[in-house]
């Protein structure tokens, strides 16, 4: 751009903070997005360079207009940098930019961190950065990540052509999305073909790298789906079927998991279970076609809605087939807590008990945070299962920085809410905690 056009440009920028200036459409029209990306990626680099000033956070605002891929990774670890410094802000502006920009790659990276992140509260920040960028759209979060679930540039048939450079090879995805090389003849192939003499070297080195690429991507995205259907199965996500058929079958990568999972179709009649078998129609448990209209609701199911044979003849059926499930659905422990628990909002049945260290240990890789020290031990330890606030008090506590040798670990306290849940939320917070379920203590009764 001529000098006068990139000043013109810095002024917009700055003038869309809060609220983006209608303009900002037609500059995305006229610029290529690499250009525009690598532009305002210089105006950020230059800000921090100067002071990175607060008054100037338009700057970062300006980073959510225009996708900048290759440089979202960067920019979330800079957040968690900036978020375990106390910056909290400037990490949730940086968050709020990354997920406005709304590609696949972005919302990924933004849902690792939500997932994972080092904190409770930057997994929380994570998750509201999602939200907002959805609302700005007005879509609830998981109409948005409906929306943006990577397809890895698979093609409707689930497949991709990588160009050799005068012939090509198809990738295709197995069942635990780990891609598949294929000949022209359908038949697998365990690596690329060696280049031959014809073959267009650099077309074979980028399909080499595209390669790469794709096994490092399906990895994340396979974790990220298999969490997203998890999550709607407790969460009890209601869809109808056309919405059911258009962002999860008709969706090269998530049609791979959704195919092997069990949903309830909620008819008039009753609850109907079903499974989208490989033609696109949809099957019960007998095999026979299950015709529903269009707008008629489904969900996962849950094992809480199945009765001990019924789940038995849908594992089964989905063993006939070779189809291993996602994640635990049929195979998953339910549990009904007794009333008393409920009412106190305590897991009484862990109480008391006495586990190995590494059962509490265990709690901080699922995301839980050590809260309190006791002289030079982590008594106290807060978490979230499934969006639920859980804090769970042992004694003597793990040691600080280094739990090897921590000795067994007695269960003092478990708290969560449970009056407010429904049943198959408390089963769901009582099966993630199992790992604290230790033997009963001498004098009590289970």
């Amino acid at each position: 751009l001529p000098a006068a056009a990139a000043e013109r440009l810095v002024a917009l920028l700055q003038s869309s903070h809060p609220v983006p200036h209608p303009a900002l459409d037609e500059v995305r029209r006229a610029l290529a997005p690499d250009a525009a990306g690598r532009f305002v990626h210089a105006l950020f680099e230059q800000w921090r360079a100067h002071g990175a000033d607060a008054a100037e956070r338009w700057v970062i605002a300006a980073l959510g207009w225009f996708p900048d891929d290759a440089r979202n990774d960067d920019r979330l670890a800079l957040a968690t940098e900036w978020h375990a410094g106390g910056r909290t802000r400037r990490a949730g502006a940086l968050l709020d930019a990354v997920a406005e920009q709304g590609t696949e790659a972005a919302l990924l990276g933004l849902d690792e961190l939500a997932r994972g992140g080092s904190t409770r509260a930057l997994r929380r920040r994570a998750r509201r950065a999602i939200a907002r960028a959805a609302g700005r759209r007005g879509l609830t979060p998981e109409a948005f990540e409906d929306r943006t679930a990577p397809t890895l540039g698979l093609d409707p048939s689930g497949a991709r052509a990588l160009d050799l450079g005068g012939r090509r090879v198809m990738v295709t995805l197995d069942d635990s999305l780990r891609p598949v090389l294929r000949d022209a003849a359908g038949r697998p192939r365990s690596r690329l073909p060696a280049p031959r003499v014809a073959d267009d070297p650099d077309a074979h080195a980028a399909a080499r790298a595209a390669l790469r690429e794709l096994r490092r991507d399906a990895r994340r995205v396979e974790a990220q789906q298999r969490a997203r259907l998890e999550r709607a199965m407790v969460r009890g996500r209601v869809l109808s079927v056309a919405e059911l058929r258009a962002r999860f079958v008709a969706h090269p990568v998530v049609r791979r998991l959704a195919d092997r999972l069990v949903w309830i179709a909620l008819t008039p009649t009753g609850p109907r279970p079903f499974r989208v078998a490989e033609d696109d129609t949809l099957a019960d448990a007998e095999d026979d076609e299950l015709v529903l209209e269009p707008s008629t609701r489904v969900r996962l199911a849950h094992p809480w809605d199945l009765t001990a044979e019924a789940r038995a003849r849908w594992a089964e059926r989905l063993a006939d087939y070779g189809l291993v499930q996602p994640f635990e659905q049929l195979g998953r422990a339910v549990f009904t807590l007794p009333e008393a628990a409920v009412v106190a909002g305590r897991l009484l049945d862990l109480e008391g008990g006495v586990v190995d260290w590494r059962a509490v240990d265990a709690l901080r890789r699922r995301g839980f945070d050590g809260r309190g020290a006791d002289g030079p031990r982590v008594t106290r330890f807060e978490g979230e299962v499934f969006d639920v606030p859980v804090r769970i008090r042992v004694d003597p506590g793990l040691h600080v920085g280094s739990p090897q040798g921590s000795g067994r670990q007695r269960v003092v306290r478990a708290d969560a809410p449970l009056r407010d849940l429904e049943a198959v939320l408390r089963s769901e917070i009582r099966r993630a905690l199992s790992g604290l379920a230790g033997p009963i203590p001498p004098g009590r009764s289970s």
